[in-house]
């Protein structure tokens, strides 16, 4: 072979691909008639789809030749398929490859023996195929054609391994781990679902109102801008319906089974609280537009993103297909919808998602730097650990938070059809209104605009005072719009009452706007040449 050993040529292939493939040497019991038939099976599950690789070694036995028929090698590959993996509920396919080596050339009888393993038909998902080698010559003959040179046809090329150092990799690879209970996972699904719950039986709905989630401590730009920082990590355990909850849960539980089995637990929730904190982060920064935000995806989407990454550049072929899966169901309709929008992008936090899944990302290549070749998951894990604590510690402080505010936030607002028919009807209902509704402001502006037509100037202004110290309230569900209706009014019944000097105070905020701005009413703008000269 090399001259160094008495190894044959089929010991050295197996004995490479086993060292730098991962392939093992334990074979489905339904490919009993394979190991019988062959010198060496081999077998790896890439990204899900199962390969067989079956030597037949006639440098060692002269004359030897593969005896199964091919109809016999594809029901053997039938039987197996079983074993493959699934992406989107669909079964990988399994491929066969039956490998003839010889110290003679290939002749034309081994290639018309050779050239009916092949799969049945263009639909199967059993893939048999055949090939012959010279292992004087290194020449490979396939019954195939394919772009490039095979794998087999790759290593022949390079310089031989020596036996030592491809049995230390051999030794140093990691063994496959049987996926323990993802506790962690289950855990932060078990508390997603309790919180969804808490929103239900406040709410009264299984569509959460706006109130109930800021309440509890949807995620606003506004409000984190006035100090309520721990927003930015409850908002990632609410969710907006049932359709959310769901989907992100089905995403968790895929991601985080496979992420927690791949880097261990400590490190899975390290990624979790990371992921999570720069979704809220980016959405807070390009999210603006968004008067609340909830959910878990940011989270989720840097779950999905780690997964992918250490999964394709650590090469662990029991998690790689997962892996795959999940970035092309999570990340890349993400994608789309962030780039082609539509009706279906309306309510997406893009920003959160891509926010979330570089976080991720970052993380990922963080642990990869610590991952040894030669174990099963990445070091330091007392720096994961003081992720963890410091996410549990500031999770603590914002659920007392929600808990101390949740009050202030609460509010009942009046359906916007309570305010509608004639001038004369809103008027008549102002008052009734105003009773039943006094954390609203719009009952108090109606009532104040009732005053002002009815000539009580004292009447209006109290009104609409009421209405602007509704201040939270204003910000968190009206337009500045509205607001400035409201400073107009308030302007207009103290010129009523005489007093310009406080109409003019009051108007002040509306000069700042250009005259034609949109955020001002008609009467507002008939006020301003004498409120903002």
């Amino acid at each position: 072979m090399d001259g160094t050993s008495d190894r044959t040529l089929t010991e050295y292939l197996a004995r490479y691909f086993i060292a730098r493939h991962g392939y093992s040497t334990q074979v489905p019991p339904e490919a009993a008639d394979l190991v019988k038939a062959c010198d060496v099976v081999l077998t790896a599950l890439n990204w899900g789809s199962l390969h067989l690789l079956c030597f037949v070694d006639a440098q060692r036995y002269p004359g030897k030749q593969f005896g199964l028929s091919p109809e016999r090698v594809r029901e053997i590959a039938r039987d197996c398929r079983k074993y493959c993996g699934s992406m989107n509920f669909t079964k990988m396919p399994i491929t066969i490859e039956v490998v003839e080596l010889s110290n003679e050339a290939t002749s034309d009888e081994d290639r018309r023996r050779l050239r009916p393993y092949r799969r049945s038909s263009i639909f199967s998902k059993a893939f048999v195929f055949a090939a012959r080698i010279d292992a004087r010559t290194n020449q490979v003959w396939r019954n195939r054609w394919q772009i490039g040179k095979s794998r087999i046809e790759r290593i022949l090329q390079k310089p031989f391994v020596p036996e030592a150092e491809l049995r230390a990799e051999a030794e140093s690879r990691p063994s496959f781990v049987a996926p323990s209970p993802a506790v962690v996972t289950y855990g932060i699904l078990a508390v997603l679902v309790a919180v969804f719950a808490l929103e239900v039986s406040l709410s009264g709905s299984f569509e959460p109102s706006l109130v109930t989630l800021i309440s509890l401590g949807g995620l606003s730009a506004k409000l984190v801008a006035a100090g309520e920082w721990w927003r930015t990590i409850s908002a990632t355990f609410l969710h907006a319906g049932v359709n959310h909850i769901v989907a992100n849960g089905l995403s968790l539980y895929i991601g985080g089974i496979v992420l927690e089995n791949m880097v261990g637990r400590i490190w899975f929730a390290a990624t979790y609280a990371v992921a999570g904190i720069c979704g809220s982060l980016a959405s807070l920064a390009g999210g603006a537009h968004f008067v609340v935000g909830v959910g878990a995806s940011g989270a989720i989407m840097g779950v999905i993103a780690a997964a992918a990454i250490c999964g394709l550049v650590r090469r662990r072929r029991e998690f790689g297909m997962a892996a795959i899966q999940l970035l092309i169901s999570g990340l890349v309709p993400t994608l789309g919808l962030a780039v082609w929008g539509g009706q279906g992008a309306a309510g997406v936090d893009h920003f959160a998602h891509f926010g979330g899944a570089l976080g991720g990302a970052a993380m990922a290549l963080a642990m990869l730097t610590l991952w040894q070749r030669d174990e099963l998951a990445p070091r330091a894990r007392g720096v994961a650990a003081g992720i963890v604590g410091i996410g549990g510690l500031a999770l603590a402080c914002a659920a007392a938070e929600v808990v101390a505010s949740r009050p202030a936030y609460a509010v009942v607002l009046m359906p916007d059809s309570a305010l509608t028919g004639s001038v004369a009807n809103q008027d008549a209902r102002a008052p009734q209104l105003v009773r039943q509704y006094p954390d609203d402001p719009r009952p108090y502006f109606a009532l104040g605009l009732a005053r002002l037509r009815q000539n009580d100037a004292p009447g209006a202004e109290k009104a609409l005072r009421t209405a602007l110290g509704k201040d939270k309230t204003l910000m968190l569900y009206f337009d500045e719009a509205f607001a400035n209706r409201i400073r107009g009014a308030l302007a207009g019944a103290l010129i009523m009452e005489g007093n310009r000097s406080a109409a003019r105070q009051a108007y002040a905020p509306l000069c700042a706007l250009p005259a034609a701005s949109p955020l001002l009413d008609n009467y507002s703008k008939q006020l301003r040449p004498t409120m903002c000269n």
